[in-house]
């Protein structure tokens, strides 16, 4: 589940990270004051580094616990980001069902670590 989940994040970044760009090439030709564009870069690319280490934390609990809270906060700060980019709402709430997916594994997660 975990490997899924963090190949999935992948992709979502990078999809965010290429409409992020063109935003925010966008916003610089064409200001309207608004720095969502910014915001959602930044946002994809913490989502970038979440998914590598949901990769990698497959095996070691506090590794999920770092990329549970990590999915946590990339959730909570792109849907308060949302501004005229409605696309980080998506963002926001597939991150929040990642981030409950991992908490429930780590609940789940045999042994004592």
């Amino acid at each position: 589940m975990k490997l899924i989940a963090g190949i999935i994040t992948i992709l979502f970044s990078l999809v965010f990270m290429f409409q992020s760009c063109a935003a925010n090439l966008g916003e610089k030709i064409f200001p309207e004051g608004s720095s969502a564009s910014q915001s959602s870069m930044q946002v994809a690319t913490i989502f970038m580094v979440i998914g590598i280490a949901a990769i990698v934390s497959r095996e070691n609990r506090w590794a999920s616990i770092l990329s549970a809270l990590g999915y946590l906060a990339v959730g909570v700060a792109s849907l308060a980001a949302i501004g005229i980019f409605h696309d980080l709402k998506f963002l926001g709430v597939i991150s929040l069902v990642l981030a409950f997916l991992f908490f429930t594994s780590i609940l789940t997660m045999p042994g004592n670590y």
